[in-house]
């Protein structure tokens, strides 16, 4: 390409806008949306904030000031972000449904067999139903300042039952007392 000269252009308050222009008609890309939309497109080849920034060229710090700053960067990031999780949760079905050939070498011959992932399996299930594949639950109890709180804690054992250490009247749990404070503000 030859050597392409810009036009002068006279230093008043509308020059540095008129530069830019001029710059960016001349090859010279504006920076702030090119580079956004670059880093969305590294951020989607890579799945990972850093190395997206740096094959971009921009600091981590950037990328979340635009993410508080810029409503539709940040709604273009978040779009990102379920594309990279869709092909994820694809990659693992199918590890884990339709498996993936691998070599073995059975005496001078190279076969090859279908392997499954039973741990991705395990994570797709949770992932899907989550009430019935967690493997522990959490519940929030409270009562008012100063008052007692009932609890009755119940085992659910998966094996058979060995004697008990409960009394006879409780052989599943036992009661506690908790008693609850104010809360205080964080």
């Amino acid at each position: 390409m030859a050597n392409m000269a810009l036009p002068a252009i006279a230093d008043t308050q509308e020059s540095t806008h008129t530069k830019r222009s001029v710059m960016a008609r001349a090859g010279t890309p504006k920076k702030a949306p090119s580079t956004k939309a670059a880093f969305l497109l590294r951020f989607e080849e890579t799945g990972r904030i850093d190395l997206a920034c740096k094959q971009t060229g921009i600091g981590r710090r950037t990328h979340y000031n635009w993410l508080e700053g810029d409503p539709d960067y940040r709604k273009q990031f978040e779009q990102s972000r379920k594309r990279i999780v869709q092909l994820l949760e694809d990659e693992a079905y199918r590890r884990a449904v339709e498996g993936v050939e691998k070599p073995i070498k059975v005496g001078d011959e190279i076969k090859t067999i279908r392997e499954y992932s039973d741990t991705l399996l395990i994570f797709l299930l949770k992932g899907a139903a989550p009430e019935k594949y967690r493997e522990r639950y959490e519940h929030a109890l409270g009562a008012p300042a100063g008052q007692t709180l009932q609890i009755e804690i119940v085992r659910v054992q998966a094996r058979p039952a060995v004697e008990a250490e409960e009394p006879a009247e409780r052989p599943n749990g036992r009661i506690i007392e908790v008693t609850c404070a104010e809360d205080k503000p964080n």
